[in-house]
This record gives structure tokens, C-alpha cells and sequence, in this order.
């Protein structure tokens, strides 16, 4: 709506949220060890295979920011999805 602008990341921040989802996956299914699959999809050269991931609280801060910014964005346009399906 006009009075709810909607919201949006910032194209600059979409590396960052693809490494961390990455990052998510490694820590969950690969006990924090790098594979190839992490390498390929991030393109991060920092780090070898079976080399353990880390990842700062300050990464962890802004990754959280990010996605409330995200899921705000989803909400934003199916609540307005919805508007426009009644007003129609």
C-alpha cells in the first residue's frame, strides 16, 4: 500500500544471505566440515575441504536482520496480494 512502503534487501547484501544459508547447511548436515558442494555455490576460496566453518555473532546478527527484513517483505506482499484479490 502507499502508506507501507514495501520493503526490500539490498541487492549488496544477496552474497552475504547465500553464503550464510550455505553456512546454515554445512553447520546442520555436514557437521561444520566444507565440502566441495560449499565451495562451488559460494565461490568462498578461503576455505579448504573438511576445513571447519566458522562464523562470527556479528555474521549471525546481521543474517538475523536480514531475514526479518525478508519474511517482512513476504508478509508485506501477500497481505497486499490479498487486497487486491478482494478488491477485484
Amino acid at each position: 500500500t502507499a502508506n507501507n512502503p514495501k520493503r526490500q534487501v539490498p541487492d549488496s547484501e544477496l552474497k552475504f544471505i547465500k553464503a550464510m544459508v550455505q553456512k546454515r547447511h554445512i553447520l546442520i548436515h555436514n557437521g561444520g566440515a566444507v565440502d566441495q558442494e560449499y565451495i562451488d555455490i559460494t565461490g568462498d576460496t578461503s576455505l579448504q575441504i573438511d576445513e571447519r566453518i566458522r562464523i562470527k555473532s556479528n555474521e549471525v546478527k546481521r543474517f538475523l536482520t536480514l531475514i526479518r527484513d525478508m519474511a517482512r517483505n513476504l508478509l508485506d506482499n501477500v497481505e497486499e496480494g490479498f487486497s487486491q484479490e478482494q478488491k477485484a
